[in-house]
């Protein structure tokens, strides 16, 4: 875990370099919704219940996570993203919400859930991300990992029972298999671009 004091206290470190020997802070917080998954496989009530609190704490008006940090022409870019977030939400939120029942952490994803569908792209599919910096949404490269989204959605009809879940997975799911999946090849596009076109 991140000590106290630091950036983004609470959540996990990700990236340990040997050459230096010591972790390293990281700006990509949605990963630490791994550990929470693990957590929540082998019954660590207390780490699950950190992160997901954690992740509350550091929760966006909007509903979602500002995940990362990328660069663009060369300043730091603060990443809200739709798929990252619902990543969170599935994978943190959802598991501590099974293990509690404390109806903060339902709360948390069904909001990070109705941003997603609120920003969802014409296409059916979901932004790569808003920059808070500057209000701009970065859609150049739509990433194959923009799948993780679905997870929400179907954990949450399932404990909510909501249609409104179901319609929206549905709809996503169709979108991203006709958006990645090459038909000639059964393949998956690793990203594609704002017209939907597989980028190379």
């Amino acid at each position: 875990a991140v000590p106290e004091g630091w950036a983004n206290s609470d959540l996990c470190n990700v990236c340990y370099s040997r050459a230096v020997g010591q972790w390293c802070l990281s700006s990509w917080v949605w990963t630490s919704a791994a550990v929470a998954r693990y957590a929540a496989s082998v019954g660590d009530l207390g780490t699950l219940v950190r992160i997901a609190d954690a992740f509350i704490a550091r929760q966006h008006e909007t509903g979602g996570w500002v995940v990362r940090n990328d660069y663009d022409c060369g300043a730091p870019a603060p990443m809200l993203a739709p798929n990252d977030s619902c990543y969170i939400a599935a994978n943190a939120l959802l598991p501590a919400f099974r293990a509690t029942s404390d109806e903060r952490y339902l709360g948390a994803a069904e909001a990070c859930a109705d941003w997603a569908i609120g920003s969802a792209l014409p296409s059916g599919l979901v932004s790569t991300g808003l920059d808070v910096a500057t209000g701009k949404w970065h859609n150049s490269a739509i990433i194959v990992d923009t799948g993780f989204t679905a997870a929400l959605f179907a954990g949450l009809h399932e404990i909510t029972g909501n249609r409104d879940y179901r319609d929206f997975l549905e709809s996503f799911v169709r979108a991203y298999v006709d958006a990645f999946r090459d038909p000639l090849t059964g393949g998956f596009a690793t990203s594609v671009d704002e017209s939907l076109k597989p980028r190379s």
